[in-house]
């Protein structure tokens, strides 16, 4: 997935992923991209935002304690990433490498499902809980992540379109 999508952007844009949003439940999945992203050894290294449920958001209380930390977990449509604690495995990689912690509400995964889902894109929660999280990270101004006009964002969406039901 990643070596394709590394193919894709040179080929559409000629250039590669100054931005990758990734979402994080245990963490494998952000462990991976992480990996990818930090093992460049030329040009600038890859912004990594590592996008959690606001209601399991336990990868940025790990890194606020810098010890893997479990919070408890409440319900969410993003059930993939209802985790209470980020793996011993990826937390390393994920400590040193992401550049950022994101967490999204169910509200605004549902809102990114529908835009995307406008744009013909199917994804689930879990998925459109990344362009929730640029969306946030672009809102709050959050400029650590050095976001701009020719930065080239890549978004990572593993599931598609699924029934699920939003609290009121």
């Amino acid at each position: 997935m990643l070596a394709e999508t590394d193919e894709q952007l040179a080929a559409a844009v000629g250039k590669p992923a100054t931005h990758a949003f990734v979402s994080v439940g245990a963490g494998s999945i952000g462990q991976a991209v992480t990996q990818h992203y930090k093992k460049k050894t030329e040009g600038p290294s890859t912004a990594v935002a590592a996008t959690e449920a606001d209601t399991a958001a336990g990868l940025q209380a790990s890194l606020r304690a810098g010890e893997v930390v479990t919070v408890p977990m409440g319900n969410t449509i993003m059930a993939g990433m209802n985790y209470g604690s980020v793996s011993r495995t990826a937390w390393p990689v994920l400590r040193y490498g992401a550049s950022a912690a994101v967490s999204v509400t169910d509200a605004e995964a549902d809102a990114a499902v529908r835009e995307l889902e406008g744009q013909g894109i199917s994804s689930g929660p879990c998925g459109a809980a990344n362009l929730a999280a640029l969306r946030k990270v672009v809102a709050e101004a959050k400029s650590g992540l050095g976001l701009g006009e020719e930065s080239v964002v890549v978004l990572f969406s593993t599931e598609g379109m699924r029934e699920y039901h939003l609290a009121a």
